[in-house]
């Protein structure tokens, strides 16, 4: 089994006072940039916890500052690929420290999900098999976690294109 959450615990107005105007320079940044000041003002207010478990680790050491926004950068192009059913596509830990590959493939209605580690971890099994949906449905939720959370606790942050272009990036179809 493989589980991937984000967990909002905490009140969400105390994302207010971490709220500002955005400023953004087109010439060096992109959505990845908004994504980690997001996910730097959800750590910095303490409300929430992003949560991963599978291949034989009940909670992997990701945290929200760094984990989070990688995968959040990813999320787009894995769901269109799931959607898509166009597989390959991987959803790539890279952190230090955490360093994990997931390789998704489809296969009928089920997903075959392989893990690949980069440090002296070792994943066990290194393969599972979660029904399609599964897999799609925590992504989609992951992504409607932080979008309302962001919607909610940081308005003018959330007002700006970089997360706009994102957020439609996120719609399966879309």
């Amino acid at each position: 089994m493989l589980t991937i959450y984000l967990e909002i615990f905490g009140d969400i107005s105390k994302l207010s006072s971490l709220d500002r105007e955005p400023i953004y320079d087109p010439k060096y940044d992109d959505m990845g940039s908004i994504i980690q000041d997001l996910c730097t003002a959800l750590s910095d207010a303490g409300i929430a916890k992003f949560v991963v478990s599978g291949f034989g680790q009940d909670r992997w050491p990701v945290d929200i500052n760094y984990d989070l926004p990688s995968v959040l950068e990813q999320i787009p192009e894995v769901l269109q690929a799931i959607a898509n059913k166009s597989y390959p596509t991987e959803l790539y830990f890279y952190e230090q420290g955490i360093e994990r590959n997931l390789i998704i493939e489809g296969k009928n209605k089920m997903h075959i999900i392989k893990c690949i580690s980069g440090t002296n971890w070792s994943p066990k099994p290194d393969q599972i098999s979660m029904p399609n949906e599964h897999m799609l449905k925590q992504l989609l939720k992951l992504t409607q976690i932080f979008t309302e959370t962001v919607y909610l606790g940081l308005p003018k942050l959330s007002n700006h294109l970089l997360f706009k272009e994102w957020v439609s990036a996120c719609s399966i179809g879309g």
